[in-house]
């Protein structure tokens, strides 16, 4: 409940424009690269915009991960992992893909080339010049304090549901455009969730 009020608070306090209650997942980009927002999150595919079409923006923009709260640091987010079915009819070919793909000599190079999109999951490539860059080190940090959808349940289909449906967002709207009462919302919200995890 205090987490819906005080995410309603930065629409209502008009701390965040009027247009973001209702902007979808290309909003911040644009309204960053127009200069109306000084600070978002999802940063990576902005910077990938800014590197190409405003890179004095992208000079003077850094990247940082969430400020920590009284229980600690956190971000959500996942990973992307490869894998093979062993009854599959080509396993040898995948292995060779997989240890191309790891392969120290293509792996470093295909992270950087995601420029943020995707940070390193094998120890001792967080030390390059790249990610230590001040532009990159941030995205790098934030990874530190990851956690997986839904947590503390399971990362799975059902977590995925209630971020991609938008819930809490619909929720925080309801409240700011609607007036409804945060508690009621909270109730709408929780059954909502309680029809997805069924």
């Amino acid at each position: 409940l205090a987490a819906l009020k005080f995410d309603a608070s930065f629409f209502t306090e008009k701390l965040a424009p009027d247009s973001a209650i209702t902007g979808d997942d290309a909003w911040n980009n644009s309204a960053y690269e127009a200069g109306t927002i000084g600070m978002t999150l999802n940063s990576s595919s902005i910077m990938a915009a800014l590197r190409k079409d405003k890179p004095d923006l992208a000079q003077n923009t850094i990247v940082l991960p969430f400020p920590a709260g009284p229980k600690g640091q956190y971000s959500s987010g996942g990973g992307t992992a490869f894998f093979m079915f062993k009854n599959a009819k080509n396993t040898a070919n995948a292995k060779k893909l997989i240890q191309y793909l790891l392969d120290k000599s293509y792996y470093p190079t295909m992270i950087e080339k995601l420029n943020g999109l995707a940070v390193p999951a094998v120890n001792g490539y967080e030390n390059t010049d790249f990610w230590q860059k001040p532009e990159n080190i941030g995205w790098y940090n934030a990874t530190k304090n990851i956690v997986p959808l839904g947590d503390p349940g399971p990362p799975d289909a059902r977590a995925s549901t209630v971020i991609s449906d938008g819930y809490l967002s619909k929720g925080v709207q309801s409240i700011v455009l609607n007036h409804v009462d945060p508690q009621k919302e909270l109730d709408q919200i929780e059954q909502q969730y309680k029809q997805v995890y069924k």
